[in-house]
């Protein structure tokens, strides 16, 4: 039979990898690799900060393939399916991995999230590199910092769900227990670096500056400016820090430091907005404009002194003009004549 357009087109026989597969199963590792760095601090700190940092570069690649496979290859041109489900493949290192995962997610990861990763990552080089014992004979104040670095990136790994995690699936579930229970069940490590803290630093600063940390329930965090209004916290047991917000209370005067999550005077629960109330106390007060902001898609972001910092996810930011729709944002416009911006979104949804 002669085709009227041509021949038939060839058949090939394949088989696509199945990137969500290999996805579920990088994760399962990811966590046992992440519970043994936990679970062996005490007895084998060396191994367990290189146990636990293999787990974490193995979370973010889990969610990379979940996206493709090839995705974590250096070099995608020359692996073929067969290779690459046998392990011969050269994988790309974290710093490629998180350059990635904020391209393709299209997000950018905080400072404390990044910062929480680094310090890790930098505290492994060094042992891995340079210490050729057991943490110098397990010394207490060492592993107070590895474990609490490590409980700082488990925090922010449970925060970065970012592809749908399967916790129907037992052995996720179990996992992910088992490292929370871990973590929670190691925090008496930390109570050396408190007695560390308090004998060097704490018992010369006023118990009135010194304020309970969320996160390992010390009360060691100090406050340090970054100007009137904009404050870091620093623990000096977990090393857990975070921006603050001190303005007053337009009700009652009291004096407040407002973290991200809080909208309310602590005294007399007067309901506070933050945008009006820091404009109203501000050192600056020329600057008026409200800019949005490209990761939490609030028009929050606000010039303080000189700063441009977001009221409602508490980020630092720089802002630039739409070309489109003429809003201020804060990622770049390069493109926006053409691209626009998620200003110009909201609106065509309208």
């Amino acid at each position: 039979m002669q085709m009227k357009y041509g021949k038939l087109p060839k058949v090939y026989n394949f088989g696509r990898i199945d990137s969500k597969s290999i996805s579920d199963r990088i994760l399962k590792n990811s966590l046992s690799f992440l519970l043994e760095g936990v679970e062996q601090i005490e007895k084998r700190p060396k191994q367990s900060i290189v146990s636990f940092w293999t787990g974490v570069e193995l979370f973010i690649k889990s969610i990379l393939v979940d996206e493709h496979w090839s995705l974590i290859t250096k070099d995608p041109k020359s692996v073929n399916h067969e290779r690459f489900q046998s392990g011969d493949f050269i994988s790309i290192d974290f710093s490629q991995s998180i350059i990635l995962l904020e391209n393709i997610f299209n997000i950018e990861l905080d400072k404390k999230t990044k910062r929480a990763f680094d310090t890790l990552r930098r505290h492994r080089n060094k042992i891995v590199h340079f210490t050729d014992q057991e943490i110098a004979d397990k010394n207490a104040l060492e592993l107070c910092d590895i474990f609490a670095e490590m409980s700082a990136v488990w925090e922010e790994l449970n925060g970065l769900q970012l592809i749908p995690i399967d916790f129907d699936d037992n052995t996720v579930a179990h996992l992910y227990d088992n490292i929370t229970d871990a973590v929670e069940n190691h925090r008496v490590i930390l109570e050396g670096k408190y007695r560390h803290a308090y004998a060097t630093k704490l018992r010369h600063i006023d118990s009135k500056e010194i304020l309970q940390c969320a996160c390992c329930n010390y009360k060691a965090v100090i406050l340090q400016p970054v100007n009137d209004i904009l404050h870091e916290t620093t623990c000096l047991v977990c090393n857990d820090m975070e921006d603050v917000i001190k303005i007053q209370c337009e009700k009652c005067k009291n004096v407040l430091l407002l973290h991200r999550s809080e909208t309310a005077c602590t005294k007399c629960n007067h309901k506070i907005d933050k945008i009006t109330t820091v404009f109203n106390q501000r050192l600056k007060r020329e600057n008026s404009i409200v800019a949005t902001c490209h990761r939490c898609s609030s028009k929050s972001v606000i010039d303080i002194d000189s700063i441009w910092f977001c009221l409602n996810c508490y980020s630092y930011h720089s802002v630039n003009i739409c070309e489109c729709c003429g809003a201020y944002v804060t990622h770049g416009t390069k493109n926006s004549r053409l691209s626009g911006c998620i200003c110009c979104d909201e609106f065509d949804e309208h």
